[in-house]
């Protein structure tokens, strides 16, 4: 009785997720690297709005996503800057809100504090269907972008990254894609700490799933608080 209890269970429990997947997934492509690098044992607060990049444009009827997000940064060394990072978005038509999470590593490849500085910055982070779907997590996707702050002008605080990105829902089935990341930013310092940013995100996705590939650009504006 009890197996048949968990199999039945277990049945239901995987149906619910077959048919939870949603058409097309949100994710954050942003870098939004601090004003400056952070020192030891600081921390940054940051909220960002625009829009957010879908996976599979073709099948949401849209490229991008009106969205938001929140990023928590400490740095545990100078050369070290540990990141957490929640977005959520309008899905696809009648699927709710999307939502995601990422962490991210700032590794400083350098110890200067003006003109360029470099830093590596691996990313790895999961979408989550609409809220329709449950909130199921459906995707996995990883970067690895090379940042550089550029010398600073007045109160502008430009910076920039490229890099490569690979994301994927069911590898055995060949639902995966891969793509380009280039990302344009500044921070306008209002004071030491408080700060105004304005990024825009620039992707080259290629879905082997859907044999298709798009030209994405994800413009974001947000405010950051460095203590």
């Amino acid at each position: 009785m009890i197996l048949s209890k968990l199999t039945i269970a277990c049945t239901c429990i995987g149906l619910m997720l077959l048919c939870s997947c949603s058409t097309s997934n949100v994710y954050d492509a942003s870098l939004t690297l601090p004003g400056k690098s952070l020192g030891s044992r600081q921390m940054q607060v940051q909220a960002t709005g625009g829009f957010l990049p879908q996976t599979r444009p073709a099948e949401a009827q849209q490229a991008l996503s009106v969205g938001a997000s929140g990023t928590v940064r400490f740095a545990p060394a100078s050369w070290l800057t540990l990141q957490g990072r929640y977005w959520l978005a309008d899905a696809a038509y009648d699927e709710g809100l999307a939502t995601g999470f990422s962490t991210s590593a700032n590794i400083r490849l350098d110890g200067r504090e003006d003109g360029w500085r470099f830093a590596l910055v691996p990313t790895f982070g999961w979408t989550v269907g609409g809220s329709k779907n449950n909130y199921a997590i459906e995707g996995h996707g990883a970067s690895l972008i090379l940042a550089s702050w550029l010398p600073s002008y007045e109160a502008f605080k430009p910076y920039a990254g490229i890099g490569p990105a690979f994301g994927w829902n069911d590898l055995e089935n060949n639902k995966n894609g891969w793509g380009g990341i280039v990302n344009l930013g500044t921070h306008y310092m209002i004071t030491e700490e408080f700060s105004v940013l304005a990024e825009l995100t620039t992707i080259a996705q290629v879905s082997r799933y859907d044999g298709i590939a798009h030209l994405l650009f994800s413009p974001i504006i947000g405010v950051s608080y460095v203590f």
